[in-house]
């Protein structure tokens, strides 16, 4: 009786082993280590959704390592996507239209902030409290800081200008860069400077300086003024980190979108400007998915003022997998 007893054990002593082999691969696959994603973006308010997302952990409960880097200026994230240090960046959108018209392989991948009817952009132009400049136009034959030329900034008070019946052709953009657009206007050098928040809260809350008007209206009504962007070959390589990436960006753009007070303090530590300012200025609004109808105004855009040689389909840079 002992016998096959014993048997029937070791029978099914060895079909637990078999089982456990063969799930092992499984259970492995679920305890595989997280794909390692680095990101770069500078500290302007469109990169909250991202820290929104790191500080509920979401991108670890999809598997993605994410590492997000600080950038002085997109010129620097898009070098570092472009040479492989990052695996995605954040950049205005003309800096990539610019780049896609030369034939360097930037495709976007999700979007940042946008611009709706006046709200969510943080863009404005701002001059001297004593200025005599009391509308676009009298912008004519003047000097506008601009934080690069030939970038969304100039782009947008350009057509801002002429839809005012000014003629842009007559201004001289220059480029500076952050606070270096105050002492512009403090010495003389510019004449008004477009700036985005949060510093540009902070020096119209100087008390020095007065707010002209909404560039990013002379373009369009709504567009995607920035987005999250890769190489091609990068997300041709990695469709699965692309479509998990542009997923948790439009989660996290929905609830910043209706939450902006919740962020406040995520941002100040990210460019170490105080909360306050921050709770006070302007803040981004989100498109939660790369629409092309809002990609397409800044294109057009920048072939009529000769950014780029001609207008494109918008479709054309946008990565599939970020629409699907």
């Amino acid at each position: 009786m002992n016998r096959p007893l014993r048997r029937i054990e070791a029978l099914g002593s060895l079909a637990a082993t078999v089982i456990s082999a063969a799930l092992a691969p499984a259970v492995a696959g679920a305890q595989a280590a997280p794909v390692r994603v680095s990101l770069a973006s500078s500290a302007n308010d469109d990169v909250t959704p991202v820290l929104y997302a790191l500080s509920k952990g979401w991108f670890r409960d999809a598997g993605l390592d994410v590492d997000l880097q600080a950038a002085t200026n997109g010129a620097a994230v898009a070098a570092a996507v472009a040479g492989g240090t990052v695996d995605f960046g954040r950049s205005n959108v003309v800096p990539l239209i610019t780049a896609h018209a030369r034939g360097i392989p930037f495709t976007l991948v999700a979007p940042s902030g946008s611009y709706f009817d006046g709200a969510g952009s943080s863009g404005r132009v701002i001059v001297n409290k004593s200025s005599a400049v009391q509308r676009p136009r009298d912008l004519n034959g003047l000097v506008v800081s601009v934080a690069s030329l030939n970038d969304i900034q100039t782009i947008a008070a350009r057509a801002w200008i002429d839809k005012d019946g000014g003629n842009s052709a007559t201004v001289k953009f220059l480029e500076t860069n952050g606070v270096e657009a105050a002492v512009a206007l403090d010495t003389g050098r510019v004449d008004a400077a477009s700036l985005v928040a949060p510093l540009l809260t902070q020096l119209v809350q100087s008390g020095k300086y007065r707010v002209l008007g909404d560039p990013t209206s002379g373009v369009a009504s709504r567009l995607i003024e920035a987005a999250w962007f890769s190489t091609t070959a990068y997300t041709a390589k990695n469709p699965a980190v692309v479509k998990k990436f542009s997923s948790i960006i439009s989660r996290a753009s929905s609830f910043c979108n209706d939450h902006p007070d919740q962020t406040v303090n995520l941002l100040a530590a990210f460019s170490h400007i105080d909360a306050n300012t921050i709770a006070h200025a302007p803040r981004d609004k989100y498109d939660l998915t790369l629409i092309p109808s809002d990609l397409q105004p800044l294109i057009d855009a920048a072939a009529r003022y000769g950014v780029i040689p001609r207008a494109f389909d918008s479709r054309e840079f946008i990565d599939p997998n970020a629409l699907s």
